[in-house]
Formats: structure tokens, sequence, C-alpha cells
């Protein structure tokens, strides 16, 4: 039997955590949550992950920052979610 793969889900809204949360375990993945992105941080450097789910802009930060930090730890792939209407402003994701 192979082991359910991992994912980290980088968002602030509590309500949309929840429902990617359930989404995904229902799938069979394990699901780590994460609000803030120093939290985030903290999940990458203690657990394997197979993708991050990452809100384009965290309380503590804006998701292309994160990714340049998380790249020192891992390689694993990050998809950046949300921040429609802030496309186009800031650093390009």
């Amino acid at each position: 039997m192979n082991k359910p793969k991992t994912i980290i889900d980088a968002e602030n809204d509590h309500e949309e955590r929840h429902n990617l949360k359930e989404h995904f375990s229902d799938q069979g993945f394990i699901v780590l949550e994460a609000s803030l992105g120093r939290r985030l941080l903290e999940i990458v450097k203690q657990h394997s992950v197979d993708l991050i789910l990452l809100n384009y802009r965290l309380p503590d930060a804006v998701a292309i920052d994160f990714v340049k930090i998380i790249r020192d730890h891992t390689n694993v792939p990050v998809l950046i979610t949300g921040g429609h209407a802030e496309m186009g402003h800031g650093s390009p994701a």
C-alpha cells in the first residue's frame, strides 16, 4: 500500500482551509494547515510534503517571498492560489 501524499494548505481564510482540507482528505491526502507564513515555514522544516497550496497574500507576507525561503529547504511544487484582485501589482508570480 502506498503512503498517502501530504499537502500543506497555507490559507488565512478559515473556511477556505476547512473546505480544502475536507476535499483533499476525502481523496486520501494528508492535509497540514497553516494560516500564517511563519507556520508554513515551520511545517516545511519539520515534515516531508508533496505539494504546497500557498495563498498569494498571507497576513505576514506575500507568497513569492515565501517561495524563495521554501526553496532553501525543498523543491516541492508550490501552487500559488488566490490573489486575483492583486495580480498585476507587486511581484510577478
